[in-house]
Protein backbone atom coordinates (compact mmCIF):
# COMPACT_ATOMS: atom_id res chain seq x y z
CA UNK A 1 0.00 0.00 0.00
CA UNK A 2 1.36 3.47 -0.86
CA UNK A 3 2.35 5.84 1.93
CA UNK A 4 -0.43 8.41 2.36
CA UNK A 5 0.78 10.16 5.50
CA UNK A 6 1.22 13.65 4.05
CA UNK A 7 1.26 15.40 7.42
CA UNK A 8 4.26 13.85 9.15
CA UNK A 9 5.90 16.98 10.50
CA UNK A 10 7.97 17.69 13.57
CA UNK A 11 7.34 20.78 15.65
CA UNK A 12 9.99 22.23 17.93
CA UNK A 13 9.19 21.75 21.59
CA UNK A 14 8.13 25.27 22.47
CA UNK A 15 5.50 24.48 25.07
CA UNK A 16 2.76 26.24 23.14
CA UNK A 17 3.16 23.97 20.11
CA UNK A 18 1.43 21.04 21.85
CA UNK A 19 -2.01 22.21 20.70
CA UNK A 20 -0.69 22.43 17.14
CA UNK A 21 0.57 18.86 17.37
CA UNK A 22 -2.84 17.74 18.65
CA UNK A 23 -4.52 19.51 15.74
CA UNK A 24 -2.16 17.87 13.25
CA UNK A 25 -2.87 14.46 14.78
CA UNK A 26 -6.59 15.07 14.26
CA UNK A 27 -5.88 16.14 10.68
CA UNK A 28 -3.96 12.91 10.10
CA UNK A 29 -6.77 10.78 11.58
CA UNK A 30 -9.40 12.44 9.41
CA UNK A 31 -7.20 12.22 6.31
CA UNK A 32 -6.56 8.52 6.90
CA UNK A 33 -10.27 7.89 7.52
CA UNK A 34 -11.00 8.99 3.93
CA UNK A 35 -8.18 6.97 2.29
CA UNK A 36 -10.13 3.70 1.82
CA UNK A 37 -12.87 5.46 -0.15
CA UNK A 38 -11.12 8.42 -1.79
CA UNK A 39 -7.46 7.42 -1.92
CA UNK A 40 -5.31 10.28 -3.14
CA UNK A 41 -7.87 11.62 -5.62
CA UNK A 42 -7.18 15.14 -4.31
CA UNK A 43 -3.86 15.01 -6.18
CA UNK A 44 -5.53 14.70 -9.59
CA UNK A 45 -9.00 16.21 -9.22
CA UNK A 46 -9.79 19.56 -10.80
CA UNK A 47 -8.11 22.24 -8.68
CA UNK A 48 -11.12 24.53 -9.05
CA UNK A 49 -13.29 21.77 -7.59
CA UNK A 50 -10.93 21.47 -4.62
CA UNK A 51 -11.02 25.23 -4.06
CA UNK A 52 -14.83 25.16 -4.29
CA UNK A 53 -14.85 22.39 -1.67
CA UNK A 54 -12.73 24.63 0.56
CA UNK A 55 -15.20 27.49 0.12
CA UNK A 56 -18.25 25.32 0.83
CA UNK A 57 -16.65 23.74 3.89
CA UNK A 58 -15.47 27.11 5.20
CA UNK A 59 -18.97 28.53 4.80
CA UNK A 60 -20.38 25.54 6.69
CA UNK A 61 -17.99 26.33 9.55
CA UNK A 62 -19.02 29.97 9.53
CA UNK A 63 -22.71 29.05 9.51
CA UNK A 64 -22.17 26.57 12.34
CA UNK A 65 -20.55 29.08 14.69
CA UNK A 66 -22.95 30.00 17.45
CA UNK A 67 -21.45 32.47 19.89
CA UNK A 68 -18.05 30.92 19.29
CA UNK A 69 -19.26 27.38 19.87
CA UNK A 70 -19.36 24.79 17.11
CA UNK A 71 -21.77 21.89 16.92
CA UNK A 72 -19.34 20.15 14.55
CA UNK A 73 -15.72 21.18 15.31
CA UNK A 74 -14.56 18.39 13.00
CA UNK A 75 -15.39 20.70 10.11
CA UNK A 76 -12.40 22.81 11.19
CA UNK A 77 -10.19 19.76 10.61
CA UNK A 78 -11.76 19.33 7.16
CA UNK A 79 -10.98 22.95 6.27
CA UNK A 80 -7.37 22.52 7.40
CA UNK A 81 -6.95 19.30 5.41
CA UNK A 82 -8.41 20.87 2.29
CA UNK A 83 -6.07 23.85 2.73
CA UNK A 84 -3.13 21.45 3.02
CA UNK A 85 -4.20 19.69 -0.16
CA UNK A 86 -4.55 22.95 -2.10
CA UNK A 87 -1.21 24.14 -0.72
CA UNK A 88 0.48 20.91 -1.79
CA UNK A 89 -1.04 21.12 -5.27
CA UNK A 90 0.11 24.76 -5.56
CA UNK A 91 3.64 23.94 -4.42
CA UNK A 92 3.84 21.12 -6.97
CA UNK A 93 2.57 23.35 -9.78
CA UNK A 94 4.79 26.32 -8.90
CA UNK A 95 7.82 24.14 -8.22
CA UNK A 96 8.51 25.75 -4.87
Amino acid sequence: MPQYDQFDVSWPDAGTSEHIGDFIEEMKKEYMRHIPKKGDSWKTCDLKWLIDLFQRTSLAVMDDADDGKFSNPGELIDVANICAMIWQRTVNVNGE
